[in-house]
């Protein structure tokens, strides 16, 4: 869990607090830019309840959000083998993780995340009267390979990528909002250079991000699935079989 930007978020605000409690002048706002450049926000959906009726009168529906960030990962490092006369050691940098979050625990009643195909399950963000309220109420993690690298670990295991993000009722099993992440180019065109700029890198990051209306309404069976006892607070896609993605 503490690779999940939401529980980095919750330790920071644990030191700070302990902090100002022994009479340190130290700010929680000073750590935010850092946290938003580490932990960079690559998407979100914007969703809504509809409107209803209780005792003859109209109530509105309720908006809310799901957001995604970008989450630590950690790279191991294989074993000595051959290159060109000597020896050297790969570093497996092609797995990925993303994390999940939602402000509101009501938001979780309504629906379900599901990645690739697959559920995910979130877990509360403990939270105290001393630190003050978090950003996330609930998080996730999700874990992919991002691409395929040779030699690395699990050589079996697929790429996972663009992942398909989808939004589910729980009511109606419709999908109600979806999205791709791509680690790349949508467009699979190489990039020819590097970003010019802060505002070039922004805009490559964002188009990453896609919006898929294209499965907006169709039908979704829920799988039931276990998460290990060291792994519940991330789905990792490495344990499950692909699945055909619309």
């Amino acid at each position: 869990r503490f690779f999940l930007p939401a529980f980095v978020w919750r330790d920071l605000e644990t030191i700070v607090a302990d902090l100002r409690a022994h009479d340190i002048p130290f700010e929680l706002a000073w750590l935010r830019p850092l946290f938003e450049f580490r932990f960079p926000t690559l998407g979100a959906f914007a969703l809504a309840t509809p409107d209803r009726e209780e005792n003859g009168k109209k109530i509105a529906g309720e908006f809310y959000s799901i957001q995604f960030r970008q989450a630590l990962e950690a790279w191991p490092l294989l074993g000595e083998s051959p290159n060109a006369g000597t020896v050297s050691r790969t570093v497996v940098a092609c797995m990925d993780r993303l994390e999940a979050s939602v402000s509101d625990l009501k938001v979780l009643e309504r629906g379900v995340l599901l990645v690739n195909g697959y559920p995910c399950e979130f877990r509360t963000v403990d939270r105290t009267e001393s630190t003050g309220a978090s950003d996330a109420a609930a998080a996730t993690g999700i874990r992919f390979r991002a691409f395929y690298l040779t030699p690395a670990l699990q050589p079996h295991v697929p790429v996972h990528t663009p992942l398909l993000v989808e939004w589910v009722d729980r009511e109606f099993l419709t999908v109600v909002a979806a999205a791709r992440w791509h680690v790349w180019s949508p467009t699979s065109v190489p990039y020819t250079d590097r970003p010019a700029d802060e505002t070039a890198a922004s805009k490559r990051q964002k188009e990453r991000w896609e919006p898929w209306p294209h499965t907006v309404g169709q039908s979704r069976f829920i799988p039931r699935i276990d998460f290990p006892p060291e792994g519940k607070h991330t789905l990792d896609l490495r344990r499950y079989p692909s699945q055909g993605r619309a």
